[in-house]
């Protein structure tokens, strides 16, 4: 694709497609991202909005026609962005209750973690009549709107729920750290020790903590305890302390 010439036209956001055009030409972006484009950013003839499918790809656009329910418009310029983080990021933990989750996927998604794993531990809240299906495209959703507000061309991926030991049996690589307000070792130092890693795995807790036979058996997995703070974290906030620390020391080396 050839250039797009940044000096006409408004840069009117980011949008979710499920494919992206192949090529030079029209494309109709339709449904709720079409109307977000026009009813929310009022986007126009001539205006520039970049299309993504979480592939790593952006192509950027130019819009010809709004219509009634969808745009039509002029693909100029194609970018493999690819992942935001050198190395990639999980973050496996416990479901806090009520929104909290959604703001826990929300932000690890933001911060640029590549997958998130609930787990399920010996004290994790019992869930009644949760509809783990809709729970599951509910926070797919939460991943899209934030790799459109972050910039983000690759979208986090949302793991079925598993057990812990399930989820430590699958664990065969990469730097695996699990939190304890009781380590006597920093996150920084663990994760200056352990530098360089290609991969990274942080394992968050329930509310009322991992039991001692879950810390036994996430230390057989190669899991190493470290601790985030002077303070005892919630879930969220300790997901997003490991994911923000993680990203800036990558951002470092």
């Amino acid at each position: 694709m050839a250039g797009l010439s940044k000096d006409k036209g408004r840069w009117v956001g980011r949008y979710f497609v499920e494919d992206l055009p192949g090529g030079d030409g029209r494309f109709e972006l339709r449904g709720r991202e079409a109307k977000h484009a026009a009813a929310s950013r009022r986007a126009g003839v001539g205006d520039v909005i970049t299309l993504f499918d979480g592939s790593g790809w952006d192509v950027e656009s130019r819009v010809v026609e709004v219509l009634r329910d969808h745009l039509v418009l002029d693909c100029r310029a194609r970018k493999n962005a690819g992942a935001p983080l050198q190395v990639p990021l999980t973050c496996a933990a416990a479901l806090p209750k009520g929104s909290r989750e959604d703001v826990l996927v929300a932000r690890c998604a933001e911060l640029g973690v590549a997958r998130f794993v609930p787990v399920e531990f010996a004290r994790s809240t019992p869930r009644v009549r949760c509809n783990r299906s809709a729970r599951h495209r509910r926070f797919e959703r939460l991943a899209i709107g934030a790799a459109k507000q972050s910039g983000a061309s690759t979208l986090m991926e949302i793991a079925e729920p598993v057990g812990l030991a399930e989820f430590l049996g699958a664990h065969s690589r990469g730097l695996g750290l699990v939190g304890s307000p009781e380590s006597g070792v920093g996150i920084i130092e663990t994760l200056e020790s352990r530098w360089p890693f290609d991969e990274a795995v942080f394992l968050v807790g329930p509310e009322g903590g991992l039991t001692a036979p879950e810390y036994e058996a996430a230390a057989a997995a190669g899991f190493a305890e470290c601790r985030l703070g002077p303070t005892t974290l919630r879930v969220e906030t300790a997901c997003i302390a490991f994911a923000a620390v993680s990203v800036a020391f990558l951002a470092q080396h």
